[in-house]
């Protein structure tokens, strides 16, 4: 009943528009309302005033001089490193002032030109405090996250599901099937505890974008790391109407070198090949939440309760989807 009360009773908050680049990560406020989220809509100018106001009351050397401490790569910037945490501090307050469960920002790139740092460190300490912050303000991730961190008790994340896996990245991969083998990254949003040796970079794609021709400044603030060997559950919600449908997978995170940037981990989920190409298409976009434990039974009941009729999981071989070719299924 834990995610059932919390998704009841939780309340959003959503900070600036859908980013142009991220048409897939739009929402229905009535599909939310429908399972008892409630969604405060704010502006990124509700975030930068609270931060000018931060700022002018001296913020908080004391955090930036934590911040500094926590992780390695956190540049001595005095300047820098004033903005992150006084945007962690912004956060917070709304938190304190909504009662917010969690919140998404319109990062890439509105943000990091009006803030002059991407939001990713702080994404990360805040879902490691049980305060979720999605990324490209996308409603259903955050909703996702949620769900996952009351049914498994511990951090979450969100991740897109990025790339096939090259039999080749490594030995180890002749254990499993290749094509249930997924990449899973995003930016630099983990919590570095998930992470093995987790460091402050910036985003290499933004900097290619935004700063060409210089050393990164906004585009500073990722945390990056191999994910850590784990158990994980996978979960994700849309609209489906004013109602909303959903999917879960279980497999686990390898140790393995993921050979790219970001916060990256290479998956194991049994039979996600088929899932994904008669599923996930077309019915669900890129990002999807991971919770760091198998909690696929406990997040499949409370979808019921919720009143979720639509719950996807991938089959088992021999069983074959709707669509699926009945002649092609081993």
């Amino acid at each position: 009943m834990k995610v059932v009360k919390g998704i009841q009773n939780a309340t959003i908050g959503l900070f600036g528009p859908r980013p142009r680049d991220f048409e897939t990560c739009n929402y229905n406020v009535a599909s939310l309302l429908s399972i008892g989220v409630e969604v405060e809509e704010l502006g990124l100018f509700d975030l930068q005033n609270e931060i000018k106001a931060i700022s002018a009351a001296g913020g908080d050397a004391g955090l930036s001089a934590e911040m500094q401490r926590s992780v390695p790569g956190v540049p001595n910037d005095k300047d820098f490193v004033g903005r992150l945490s006084n945007y962690e501090k912004a956060l917070l307050a709304f938190r304190e002032r909504l009662k917010l469960s969690g919140a998404a920002t319109q990062c890439w790139s509105e943000q990091e030109l009006s803030l002059k740092h991407v939001p990713c460190f702080i994404n990360g300490r805040l879902a490691d405090r049980g305060f979720p912050v999605a990324c490209e303000n996308d409603a259903y991730s955050l909703v996702a996250e949620l769900m996952g961190q009351y049914a498994s008790d511990k951090t979450v994340t969100i991740l897109d599901i990025n790339h096939s896996i090259p039999q080749d990245l490594h030995e180890k991969l002749s254990e499993y099937p290749i094509q249930d083998m997924v990449g899973m990254f995003h930016c630099g949003n983990t919590a570095s505890r998930l992470l093995k040796d987790p460091a402050m970079k910036h985003q290499v794609i933004m900097k290619r974008l935004m700063e060409p021709d210089s050393e990164p400044d906004i585009t500073r603030g990722t945390i990056e790391g191999q994910i850590a060997a784990s158990p994980i559950t996978v979960v994700q919600i849309h609209g489906y109407g004013d109602g909303l449908q959903a999917y879960i997978c279980e497999g686990h995170f390898l140790d393995l070198d993921p050979k790219t940037f970001g916060c990256t981990g290479t998956a194991y989920l049994p039979g996600f090949a088929r899932f994904y190409r008669h599923v996930l298409l077309g019915q669900f976009h890129h990002h999807a939440a991971v919770a760091f434990a198998h909690c696929g039974a406990v997040l499949h009941d409370a979808l019921r309760l919720l009143g979720v009729e639509v719950i996807h999981a991938p089959l088992p071989a021999g069983q074959r989807y709707p669509d699926e070719n009945p002649f092609s299924v081993e």
